[in-house]
Parts: C-alpha cells; sequence; structure tokens
C-alpha cells in the first residue's frame, strides 16, 4: 500500500495547495495530515501512519521538511519505517530508502546527526568549564531534608513508615538521596 504523510502550518494556503496537487499526482490509497502550529511535537497523525504501516508499504511525503521537525527526528522516523520493512519516498530530495543511493543519502545523515551532537556536546562541556572558571557553575542545589525528617526518620525505625521506598515518597525524593541522608546522619552522630 502507498499511503502519504504530510505536516502543514494550519494556515499555510500555498502549503495546501501543492499538497492537494501531489496529493492527486503520487497515486495514494491513504493520506495522514498532520496540521500544526510551529513545531509541534504532538503529531498524532505521523503516530498513527507508524502504527498503520506494514512490511512492503510505501510511505510518500512531499520532503523530508514536512515528515519530521528536525534532522534527529527524520533519523528516528526513518529507522522506525526501515525497522518495519517500509520503504520511504521523499520527493523534493529525491530520496527512495529502497535504492542504493537512498540507503547513501541515510548513512550520511546518520553522519552529520552525529557530527551535530558531539559539536553540541563539545560546546556544552566548553561552556561548562568556562563558567565553572567564572565561578558561575556550581551545579544542581542538593535537595534540602523535610523539616520533619527526623519524626519521618523515627517512623521508619518504628515501622510506621515501612520501606525507605515510602520514606522517599513523603520526602519528595529519590531513594538514594535518603541513603545519603541516612548515612549524613550517622556521620554527625544522631
Amino acid at each position: 500500500m502507498k499511503v502519504g504523510y504530510i505536516r502543514i502550518a494550519a494556515h499555510d494556503a500555498a502549503a495546501e495547495r501543492s499538497f492537494r496537487a501531489w496529493q492527486q499526482a503520487a497515486g495514494l490509497a491513504r493520506v495522514f495530515v498532520d496540521r500544526t502550529e510551529g513545531r509541534e511535537l504532538e503529531r498524532p497523525e505521523l503516530a498513527a501512519m507508524l502504527e498503520a504501516v506494514q512490511p512492503g508499504d510505501c510511505v510518500c511525503t512531499m520532503s523530508f521538511a514536512r515528515l519530521a521537525i528536525s534532522l534527529k527526528d527524520l533519523l528516528r522516523i526513518l529507522q522506525e519505517l526501515r525497522k518495519k520493512g517500509v520503504q520511504v519516498i521523499a520527493n523534493r530530495e529525491g530520496f527512495d530508502s529502497a535504492t542504493t543511493d537512498g540507503r547513501i543519502y541515510l548513512m550520511h545523515l546518520e553522519a552529520v546527526a552525529a557530527f551535530e551532537q558531539e559539536v553540541q556536546d563539545e560546546r556544552q562541556s566548553a561552556g561548562i568549564e568556562a563558567a565553572k572558571a567564572e565561578g558561575r557553575y556550581h551545579g544542581r542545589a542538593p535537595k534540602q531534608r523535610p523539616e520533619n525528617w527526623y519524626d519521618l526518620v523515627s517512623r521508619l525505625h518504628s515501622k510506621e513508615v515501612p520501606t525507605i521506598v515510602d520514606l522517599a515518597r513523603r520526602c519528595h525524593c529519590s531513594r538514594p538521596t535518603v541513603y545519603r541522608w541516612i548515612k549524613e546522619d550517622r556521620e554527625m552522630g544522631q
């Protein structure tokens, strides 16, 4: 089955017209259309399309820009469709995942995405190091014990609070945080 997917702006009349022409020319059995505003992550029709396609189906889109909101998102969608055994065609880019050229193009996209992530990680690390050097970066402040901490600990010992997990829930923190507080109390002799 040949299906189509497109993401268009809710109030974009030109895109709507070109979409209608593309839909007729492509001979699609079913079309999934998300009408969104900006870079909305909620795309119910994309989720429906990903659920509906079967191995051997073909997903057509006008362009990658109409399929995904970022390179990372595009690669996620393409990998999910590839795992399902679904062919992908993007008209504007001349991409067809069933061809050797399409698979090479996809490898290049994956390499670019990996490079982009490495650059982003390096910039973030450099920014953190610079902030630390200037004394502006101290990480997240440690979680503070609740006012009734010692009362809750005594309830734990008397089994009114049955487990560490229950104590953590009452303190609105994680289990490791509770263990750290208990250890700190022991070291301080409390």
